[in-house]
């Protein structure tokens, strides 16, 4: 498991910063009447040990980086796999896209808002902060605060410049009072959306499919919702058609 996110490489003669591994958490706080910890309770994870899981897009590890009753912090990151690597072009895998199918496979109990051994949290709206270090901002790095902030989000981004380049890529903060299986819903359906750069590897139709049942009960009558739909489904139609 690395701990970069962006690497500098050689490619073609030319020094390109890229994408190594892509990397979210979420985090909450609590009392010790309702604690922090119940995170783990509603994403099926155990705080006390590294999870690894292998999905389509590469290998995906959940951790919990802190689990009090007073904080407790939930961490996905994802390695792509050995085909993502490839000499193409000098962004091997769209980070967003894959990162979303990855939360769909991992969190896909909390996801659909199941909790068979606590039931009574799935609907408690609790305060939430969700942090992805670097989200492709192809279409604007305006982008995630139109499509989170009518969602209740508090939206907070940051252009990144490693090494003083200009990237197109964003470090993106979200706060908000919500249910876990809403949040993961928005991420589900949303994170894939900033991305339009070519030439980078995409969901599957069945995924793409996923991503829209997601979006079930809050994405009609969203102010974006026309560009959500029209880009998971232009992903679709890339991924359909021949090489």
């Amino acid at each position: 498991m690395t701990g970069r996110l962006l690497e500098t490489r050689v490619l073609r003669g030319r020094t390109r910063t890229i994408l190594v591994c892509v990397f979210l958490t979420i985090s909450t706080t609590g009392t010790s009447r309702r604690p922090a910890t119940d995170l783990g309770v509603l994403l099926h994870k155990d705080p006390g040990r590294v999870q690894r899981f292998s999905t389509a897009h590469g290998t995906a590890y959940v951790f919990f980086p802190e689990a009090g009753e007073e904080r407790c912090t939930a961490a996905l990151l994802l390695e792509p796999g050995r085909a993502a690597h490839g000499t193409v072009n000098d962004r091997p895998y769209a980070a967003s896209s894959s990162l979303a199918v990855a939360l769909g496979n991992v969190f896909a109990s909390a996801l659909q808002g199941r909790c068979a051994g606590r039931p009574e949290l799935v609907d408690e709206r609790r305060p939430l902060r969700v942090e992805v270090p670097v989200l492709p901002a192809h279409r604007g790095p305006d982008l995630p605060e139109r499509l989170f902030a009518p969602l209740g989000w508090t939206v907070t981004t940051r252009p990144l410049a490693p090494h003083g380049q200009r990237l197109p890529y964003v470090s993106l903060l979200l706060e908000g009072e919500q249910r876990l299986t809403d949040a993961l819903r928005h991420l589900h359906v949303l994170l894939p959306v900033p991305d339009d750069a070519p030439g980078t590897c995409r969901p599957a139709e069945h995924e793409t499919a996923a991503l829209l049942r997601s979006g079930e009960g809050w994405l009609d009558g969203h102010p974006e919702e026309r560009l959500v739909t029209d880009a998971l489904h232009s992903t679709a139609r890339k991924d359909a058609a021949p090489a």
